[in-house]
């Protein structure tokens, strides 16, 4: 029977790159129609990441063809990209720090004029006009380094979807944003596609997959290893064609609850939010404590106000095994407490530097070669990098290879892992598995539960409610600066979680 289907818009046929010795895209096709939602699916370094700046002339491939419209074609560059439809948002965001979301939105493009000069009324307006439906309280004259990360994603959508682009390729699109902020994405995506904008839909998130997307491809180890309709397949299915092992879920390491200790963590009364109102928590030796909350909760702050990047209130709230930790990042340092922060691009990885450097950044005292001299042993290091590349499945081309070619969720698994060594008493992860794929988070979820059980204290920030409540012992959610509510997961399901959550929103006011 012969397909009735309109022709594709894009057909990538046998693609092919090389980087070195390393094959990133081996012989890669992908057919997109017109108003479709096309999933683009893989593991963590499967080659999503390659194809898609191959497609936007970043990289120039090696074989194969791209055929655009009808027409085959050697993409250039981005500008030629957009020129011909094609627009993109990237995982790793790419903002000017100085520029607020409005010239964000114009950057690259005509600027409305006015006597000669920049009509920045005039760009208001239209940045307005494209936020109103999606983003309708995003602060469009605030620098973006001001904005959280949530609101620097909206405003890459938000200039992905401002043009007239006839196929819109998005690469984990929803990473940073909140519940109501994904929700207003989908419902422009199905928008999109009813007016028969196509779009390549690329997430980790397997429910979103499910829910948006009619057809899928699967990339494995640079190969495209599966094409077909979404409805053709379950989740399992779809886990084990990307990973060519066990599903989603499968194996995983047990673990006992932790004992009532002494806390590794106490936060007494510290003066916190807009009100300065109160707060406290405890994290024992060997405890996962999830802090959940809305966007705007506060939940990164407060995480940066125990690590000592911002200012407490009170210098004496804060107690590390059993002492006050006093101010400042070097304190917490000398006292071995890891961080992990939100943006692994701007606050956590040195990108123009290798692997090597980057993995071992927080341990290079204990790889001296010497007491007395303060040159690392490389043959050191490098064992340390090679235990953490078998651990956590860490793809990359060499130990000197600049940690800014890794794909995003082998970055963030050498931005976690590197914490992972020796004793450490206590952890701070804000979102630890942004980005990376089931089969990586499976593996980054072990490596935390044994961390745990040697003793490791460890408050997790995390959006994904599925992880918090499958991986914490105790989950606190916090509201406007506040926590609002304490959740033991055995017993309490994400609805109580979220209810928690939004009727914690306004109470600040209402006080």
């Amino acid at each position: 029977m012969p397909d009735e289907r309109p022709a594709p818009l894009l057909d990538v046929t046998g693609l092919t790159k090389r980087f070195g010795g390393v094959v990133a895209l081996d012989g890669v096709d992908l057919a997109v129609r017109p108003g479709e939602v096309h999933a683009l699916v893989g593991e963590n370094g499967a080659g999503k990441s390659t194809l898609i700046k191959c497609l936007s002339g970043v990289h120039q491939p090696d074989g194969g063809r791209i055929v655009w419209a009808g027409a085959s074609r050697r993409i250039a560059g981005p500008r030629e990209a957009e020129a011909l439809g094609i627009s993109f948002i990237h995982q790793e965001l790419n903002v000017v720090p100085t520029f607020t979301a409005a010239e964000m939105l114009t950057l690259g493009r005509r600027y409305p004029k006015r006597f000669g000069l920049v009509d920045r009324g005039a760009m208001l307006r239209r940045a307005r006009a494209v936020a109103a439906d999606l983003a309708p309280d995003l602060p469009l004259t605030t620098p973006t380094f001001a904005l959280t990360a949530g609101q620097r994603q909206m405003v890459e959508i938000l200039r992905a979807i401002s043009v007239e682009a006839r196929l819109i390729v998005m690469d984990e699109p929803t990473a940073s944003l909140s519940r109501g902020e994904a929700e207003r994405l989908h419902r422009t995506v199905r928008q999109l596609s009813a007016q028969g904008t196509a779009v390549v839909y690329v997430s980790h998130r397997l429910d979103e997959v499910f829910a948006l997307c009619r057809q899928v491809t699967v990339l494995r180890n640079g190969k495209s290893v599966a094409s077909a309709p979404l409805s053709s397949m379950d989740r399992v299915t779809l886990v084990r064609h990307m990973s060519g092992d066990v599903a989603e879920g499968e194996g995983g390491i047990g673990r006992d609850r932790p004992s009532a200790a002494e806390p590794v963590l106490a936060v007494k009364d510290l003066p916190f939010g807009r009100a300065r109102a109160p707060l406290s928590l405890t994290i024992a030796p060997g405890e996962i404590v999830g802090l959940y909350g809305l966007v705007g909760a506060g939940r990164s702050r407060l995480l940066r106000t125990i690590w000592g990047a911002e200012p407490a209130a009170d210098g004496t709230a804060i107690r590390f095994q059993g002492r006050p930790l006093g101010r400042g990042v070097a304190t917490r340092v000398r006292a071995g407490i890891a961080y992990v922060p939100e943006d692994r691009r701007t606050q956590g990885l040195v990108l123009r530097h290798s692997v090597l450097a980057n993995a071992t950044l927080p341990h290079l005292r204990r790889f001296r070669a010497m007491a007395a001299l303060p040159v690392p042993a490389r043959r050191r290091m490098t064992d340390f990098l090679q235990s953490l590349g078998q651990a956590l499945n860490l793809r990359f081309a060499g130990p000197d290879a600049a940690v800014a070619t890794l794909s995003g969720g082998n970055q963030q698994k050498v931005l976690v892992g590197r914490w992972m060594a020796g004793q450490i008493p206590l952890m701070l992860l804000d979102e630890p598995t942004r980005g990376v794929d089931v089969g990586a988070k499976r593996q980054l979820h072990d490596a935390l539960r044994t961390q745990a059980g040697r003793g490791t204290g460890i408050l997790m920030v995390s959006s994904d409610l599925e992880e918090v409540l499958g991986i914490a012992d105790r989950v606190l959610v916090m509201a406007e600066g506040r926590l609002v509510g304490t959740f033991d997961p055995a017993t309490s399901g994400a609805g109580a979680i979220l209810d928690a959550a939004f009727a914690g929103q306004g109470a600040e006011a209402a006080a």
